[in-house]
């Protein structure tokens, strides 16, 4: 919409990435760039049928993503008091204190270590060798 960068758009951006880590597809998804415009400005937010969802999370979601700014998140601590957030600790988050119930070893699997090293770490990598 090129109406400048606000808080907002980072709450949006926030949202978005949590409907796809639930869901596994970002909102209004479409491989056509044009269509997924579209969709993003005209369409309502839609939930799978097929995924269970709590009322609380569709919610915060519809929040995050709403495409009106002003009806929007305002700041962090709305967003920490909504319903969906109640049973969170915040103060553990924060001072990451707070065990995550599932822990992945990304390296103990089919991935390629290369895939997550950034320029930089190879490059130290070649001057050890």
């Amino acid at each position: 919409m090129k109406k400048g960068h606000s808080f907002e758009i980072d709450y949006y951006c926030l949202g978005a990435l949590l409907y796809e880590l639930l869901f596994g597809l970002p909102p209004y998804y479409s491989r056509n760039q044009n269509e997924l415009f579209h969709n993003i400005i005209n369409k309502d937010l839609e939930f799978p049928p097929n995924i269970q969802a709590s009322k609380e999370v569709k919610n915060f979601l519809l929040r995050m993503l709403e495409k009106k700014t002003e009806m929007r998140f305002k700041n962090v601590t709305e967003i920490m008091n909504h319903p969906w957030l109640k049973n969170v600790n915040m103060s553990e988050v924060l001072a990451k204190k707070l065990e995550p119930p599932y822990k992945t070893d990304m390296f103990d699997s089919n991935f390629d270590r290369s895939d997550f090293e950034n320029d930089e770490e190879k490059e130290i990598l070649k001057l050890e060798k």
